[in-house]
């Protein structure tokens, strides 16, 4: 096990191609990392300076508080499973995981015992006779991890090695991950495009974006409290909504101003956003904001309900998947669209809001529908630094 530090890394590929924009981040010991974001945001670039296949453009990269910058991968005491398995078709299943302990000429024996106990942690006993040809995509990927395992590393690599097995399969290995990792402690550096996936593996998870570490934290942290627009739109699933208003003071409050909707804050929220205070204006002068709202947010009412807080709308699609169902509509004021030139981007949030309803109740598609929105669950971002304006107090409220 080891402690891995990154400072300022950075990597800029010929042509001016900046995959990674000083980086910092400290993995402990024994710690599972994730590292996730959308294709291209420098995930797997990471990983390989890390596993020494890459060399630094500037930077540095400590394992258990060794400079190893310009180290071999061979002397850094690592282990990576790619996301292709990378195994030896000629070989057997026992000689595909005794490979690197046969590279450092550990005695036959001890191969040998060190194979079997990597194989019964693994369930591969009665393959280990087989090849690569003659194993399913989940059993070649179990040899894969034994291979990387049986060497007891002190820091464990994996580049996406589920991304090529069915669902049902992936949920299984992400608890076998898990199991593995409670058994030998490798501190273990992920990466995934997937964030239910790395939501459900990491001690911590690192979201990047075009190359640059936006926030890291425990999954409940970054589900939570994201610090700006696009962690908030990529952790969560179904994804946050995301939409441009303004608050505006009445007699009795302040609304939020969205196009034909108009929902009151809920009381306290000078105290519970102390940060919104100076963007209220009035006759609808308020200042531009974004605001967030999770599925769960929303409530199933009466089409004939009259009230300017209570979004009407068609139902898109209706998506039932047995213990809940999911509202996919246009909203009446349209989805935040990012003022970037990339605005075109896999990173931008979605078109369609989806609210997650009742699963019994009777809705279809193109059925007209009226939703409440719950502003005590309700996020809010600046639309020019795309920061949070947090809340005082720990995380937002989920609807009831």
């Amino acid at each position: 096990m080891a402690e891995l530090v990154l400072r300022d890394v950075t990597k800029v590929f010929k042509g001016g191609v900046v995959a990674l924009d000083h980086v910092n981040l400290t993995v402990h010991d024994g710690e599972f990392v994730v590292f996730v974001g959308p294709s291209g945001c420098g995930k797997s670039t990471l990983l390989r300076l890390v596993a020494g296949l890459e060399d630094l453009t500037s930077g540095s990269i400590e394992i258990d508080g060794r400079v190893v910058d310009h180290d071999p991968p061979r002397d850094r005491d690592i282990a990576m499973v790619f996301q292709n398995y990378a195994l030896y078709p000629h070989y057997t299943v026992a000689q595909n995981i005794g490979f690197s302990l046969r590279m450092r000429r550990y005695p036959k024996r001890e191969i040998e015992a060190r194979s079997q106990e990597t194989a019964r942690l693994l369930g591969l006993q009665a393959l280990m006779d087989r090849r690569p040809a003659a194993l399913s995509g989940g059993q070649r990927q179990r040899v894969a991890m034994g291979r990387a395992l049986v060497r007891q590393p002190s820091l464990l690599l994996m580049d996406e090695p589920l991304s090529n097995l069915d669902a049902k399969l992936r949920v299984a290995m992400r608890g076998e991950l898990i199991r593995l990792h409670q058994r030998y402690g490798t501190t273990t550096l992920y990466v995934t495009h997937d964030q239910v996936e790395a939501m459900t593996l990491g001690d911590r998870i690192a979201v990047l974006e075009r190359g640059r570490l936006q926030q890291v934290g425990t999954p409940e942290e970054l589900y939570r409290r994201p610090c700006n627009i696009f962690v908030a739109g990529f952790i969560g699933s179904p994804a946050m909504n995301l939409a441009r208003g303004r608050l505006v003071a009445t007699a009795d409050g302040v609304d939020l101003v969205a196009g034909p909707v108009r929902a009151p804050l809920p009381a306290g929220w000078e105290q519970r956003w102390p940060g919104l205070v100076d963007r209220v204006g009035r006759d609808d002068d308020g200042a531009e904001l974004v605001f967030g709202l999770r599925p769960a947010a929303f409530t199933l009412v009466p089409s004939t309900a009259i009230d300017p807080s209570i979004l009407v709308t068609t139902a898109v699609t209706v998506e039932s998947l047995g213990d809940e169902k999911n509202v996919l509509f246009v909203p009446p004021f349209g989805a935040y669209q990012p003022d970037r030139a990339d605005a075109g981007s896999d990173a931008e949030p979605p078109a369609l809001w989806t609210a997650r309803i009742d699963p019994d109740a009777s809705v279809h598609s193109g059925d007209r529908v009226a939703l409440r929105l719950d502003l005590a669950a309700a996020y809010f971002f600046d639309p020019h630094t795309e920061q949070a304006i947090p809340a005082e107090s720990p995380a937002p409220a989920l609807a009831s």
